[in-house]
């Protein structure tokens, strides 16, 4: 003992403390190995788990890829039964998917106002530039999804007459209330009352809806202040989410664009055919099924 400290020698003959110690070191070793591989498995679970949400957004977009898809194969051949070649079908939709880059807007939504457009004007060219200045006249003022598709719908109806009515105007005002006053000042009416004089005008035939449409497409399409406006105020988490989620829409529709494309090259028949000569297979079999439960009736 020496400075309230005790120290113990212990020595046996046989070794036994020297093996204990060993045996520690050994489990000290198999720790950290076990350790290691928790690590190892965590790490694994991680990335099962991170492809697992991978997995889960292409199952979430792929109804949206379908219809793009589809989009792609249905609009040239409507635009054809109107007059127009393949070639200027697709530079119509290659505009429009330029026109609606970085919004939150679909493709089959654009495509769908462009083609109502065009069977009411025979105008294809005009009809995709007033498509997408429109889209940016909404965006530009904040409109939802669903006060566009109203907003549209009452500007096709005025486009379809030529004349505008005041019913159709107000929810134009509704819808797009800045895209309106920008157009109007731009046409010449300053104001609190600009939106309604530009309405008179139009009314009395001293602007035709030609004219509007004009200045319309000038403001919200290329480098226009509504184009410009829709980038701007509909930025936000969400627009964001939802530019993510059409990027992946884009890249699976692509995808299936490429597939049916070596479907067709080996079997001669495009995807939607090989999946419509499937009915014929299922009814078959439904009809056996039920010609066999018919058999067992009686006996039941």
């Amino acid at each position: 003992m020496s400075d309230g400290k005790v120290t113990i020698d212990v020595i046996l003959e046989d070794g036994s403390v020297g093996k204990g110690i060993a045996n520690l070191k050994g489990l000290g070793k198999g720790a950290d190995s076990a350790t290691s591989s928790l690590k190892s498995m965590v790490g694994a679970l991680g990335l099962v788990k991170l492809a697992s949400k991978a997995f889960d957004v292409l199952k979430s977009s792929m109804d949206g890829a379908i219809t793009r898809f589809d989009t792609f194969q249905k609009f040239p051949k409507v635009m054809k039964a109107l007059g127009f070649s393949t070639e200027e079908s697709k530079a119509s939709m290659d505009k429009l998917a330029d026109g609606i880059d970085g919004l939150p807007t679909k493709l089959d939504e654009v495509v769908g106002t462009a083609q109502r457009m065009t069977s009411v004007t025979g105008n294809l060219d005009k009809s995709t530039d007033a498509t997408i200045a429109l889209n940016n006249a909404m965006l530009a003022s904040g409109a939802s999804t669903a006060d566009a598709a109203r907003g549209m719908d009452q500007y096709i109806q005025m486009l379809s007459t030529g004349e505008v009515d005041l019913q159709s105007w107000k929810t134009l005002q509704e819808t797009m209330p800045i895209g309106l006053q920008k157009t109007a000042e731009a046409m010449g009416f300053v104001g609190e009352t600009a939106q309604r004089d530009l309405y008179q005008a139009l009314k009395d035939g001293e602007i035709t809806f030609d004219e509007f449409q004009d200045k319309l497409i000038e403001l919200g399409t290329g480098t226009g202040e509504l184009a410009e406006l829709a980038k701007v105020n509909s930025e936000g988490i969400a627009t964001s989410f939802g530019n993510l989620k059409n990027a992946v829409i884009k890249g699976l529709a692509n995808t299936i664009t490429k597939i049916d494309e070596v479907v067709q090259k080996v079997s001669g028949k495009t995807i939607a055919q090989q999946l419509d000569s499937l009915k014929g297979i299922i009814n078959a079999t439904f009809d056996a099924v039920n010609n066999s439960i018919e058999k067992v009736i009686p006996l039941i």
